[in-house]
């Protein structure tokens, strides 16, 4: 007798189930589950958005999620970016109040000038 083995993004909903089931949004089984694993939520700064998903992706820059569990993220309201873990939303610096990032020396046409270079 050969067993069964749900494809990543499904799952056997109950012990005693004969078909597997799609994850529900909000969660994901990547195809390394071990047999019986179950759908996991998506952990905070995280999501998928549909059924069946693998794996859960990233909240893109500038949208964020607070909790575990999500099939979308929040855009972060106007003067506010995601933090680096993308489960909440930061304020940005005020306009001429100096970043942490290095300044660079360069020059353009002869002219000394410095820029700003993010470390990302």
């Amino acid at each position: 007798m050969q067993a069964c083995v749900c494809p990543a993004g499904f799952e056997f909903a109950s012990a005693s189930a004969s078909a597997c089931t799609p994850c529900g949004p909000g969660s994901a089984r990547p195809a390394s589950a071990a047999r019986g694993e179950l759908c996991a939520a998506c952990p905070a700064g995280r999501y998928a958005a549909r059924a069946g998903a693998a794996a859960c992706k990233p909240c893109p820059a500038g949208f964020f999620a607070a909790a575990g569990g999500r099939a979308g993220c929040e855009q972060c309201p106007a003067g506010e970016a995601a933090g680096a873990d993308r489960t909440r939303c930061e304020r940005m610096p005020a306009a001429g109040v100096p970043c942490a990032a290095p300044l660079v020396r360069v020059g353009v046409a002869g002219l000394p000038a410095f820029v700003r270079v993010d470390a990302e």
